[in-house]
């Protein structure tokens, strides 16, 4: 973001040319001199620049979202197949690379579809 001083702004009525000092935390910009027609430009530039970094954020939270979506149990939150399948292919590899060995232990309930059905038939009627 760039830091307008008192000079810039007194140029900016007159339509002279001042130095301007671009203030960075980490890469300094070395004063330089800035016609101030074009500070409209500049503040312009900066406002679209905002909205683009604020349609970035929301496309980075709409893709959290379905990342979360796809690969977790809607009602439970517990991590699904998928996630499973995912992580397990990247201890396998982590296991082959390092030469240990790895396992997996896999638990079948009997009937918990009927458990899980009914959670998920009580979980919508909260909702209504």
């Amino acid at each position: 973001m760039v830091l307008l001083s008192v000079a810039l702004a007194r140029s900016m009525v007159t339509r002279e040319k001042t130095s301007l000092t671009a203030m960075h935390p980490r890469h300094p910009a070395p004063e330089r001199e800035v016609d101030s027609s074009v500070v409209p430009q500049m503040e312009e530039l900066n406002q679209l620049n905002r909205k683009l970094q604020d349609e970035i954020a929301e496309r980075r939270r709409a893709e959290d979202a379905l990342f979360e979506m796809a690969h977790h149990d809607a009602l439970t939150g517990l991590p699904n197949r998928l996630l499973l399948s995912d992580r397990f292919q990247i201890a396998a590899a982590q296991a082959k690379r390092s030469g240990r060995e790895l396992a997996l232990l896999m638990l079948d309930l009997d009937d918990f579809k009927q458990v899980n059905d009914t959670l998920a038939t009580m979980s919508a009627m909260r909702c209504w």
